[in-house]
């Protein structure tokens, strides 16, 4: 197979249409995740305002008890839906660059070409930053340049969700600070801090030290699989045949499938700040571990 097969397909029209029908579904997931958590935000500072001017902090106790269930029910499950679409539409991509088999049994249909086109002539943003997705893929053997754009998955997730861990832990700790602060200067009692601020807080306290969490155990189980793709397994990959090959890049490719549908996607502002960066990163690596004999 052409080395250059991963790098010509995948700025191929049909490719870009995926790539682009994959971002317009992580974006509409990503509105999801806002709404929700700018609702979770503004209860206690609505319940902080109304305590001081209208002393109805009942009202804020109440919907914010209610929002805690709908959102860690069917407001997130109908986000977690969007994000696995994405995923499978993602995973269509890598199937076709990779040459590996399609496992209907983990991930079910493929994507109907009616809805990939339909939802990449949604995409608002520039399809030109969708080529050359994977970079620095200059093996001679095509298998090693897939395991070389799986180990870039890896890479790229891991170190993503390892910055975004930290912030949202320094949000939390921040959050933490202002609710002790405000409770000090406005000189709140136990019960008056408990119901106006404590109770409303609660769901943005959960959310923040949930989704910490989440990406810390993400980013540690990456960096384990990602030990496992080093510069001398990608070399063994042309001695065995290529049909023993193909069934561990796609044992890779179910991990990193299964890891994609996680409902603790990245925000585009993060994802935006770091991609250049990390291009570069994984251009370099993935050239130098190619430059073998």
């Amino acid at each position: 197979m052409d080395r250059n097969y991963i790098s010509k397909k995948q700025n191929l029209p049909e490719s870009i249409e995926l790539l682009a029908a994959m971002r317009q579904v992580y974006n509409q997931a990503k509105v999801i995740r806002r709404i929700r958590l700018t609702i979770t935000i503004l209860f206690p500072i609505l319940s902080v305002l109304s305590t001081q001017f209208f002393s109805n902090e009942v009202f804020f106790i109440f919907f914010s008890s209610i929002w805690l269930i709908l959102n860690q029910t069917i407001v997130q499950k109908y986000e977690k839906n969007q994000i696995e679409h994405a995923a499978k539409i993602q995973e269509s991509l890598d199937v076709n660059l990779f040459n590996v088999e399609w496992n209907e049994i983990l991930i079910g249909d493929r994507p109907s070409h009616e809805d990939v086109l339909t939802l990449s002539k949604k995409f608002k943003g520039d399809k030109e930053k969708l080529k050359d997705w994977y970079q620095g893929l200059e093996s001679k053997n095509h298998f090693e340049n897939v395991l070389l754009a799986q180990r870039t998955n890896i890479v790229w997730d891991k170190k993503l969700r390892k910055f975004y861990s930290g912030l949202l832990m320094f949000g939390l700790i921040f959050f933490l600070i202002i609710i002790l602060s405000i409770s000090f200067f406005v000189d709140f009692s136990f019960r008056v801090f408990t119901i106006s601020l404590l109770v409303p807080s609660l769901p943005l306290l959960l959310h923040l030290f949930q989704v910490a969490t989440a990406h810390k155990q993400r980013y540690e189980s990456l960096a384990r699989i990602e030990s496992k793709i080093t510069k001398e397994e990608i070399e063994k990959v042309s001695n065995p045949m290529e049909s023993t090959i193909a069934k561990n890049c796609r044992q890779y490719q179910d991990y990193i499938y299964q890891k994609r549908c996680d409902i603790n996607i990245i925000p585009n502002s993060v994802y935006w700040i770091k991609r250049n960066a990390y291009d570069r990163v994984a251009q370099s690596v993935n050239k130098k571990i190619s430059d073998y004999p």
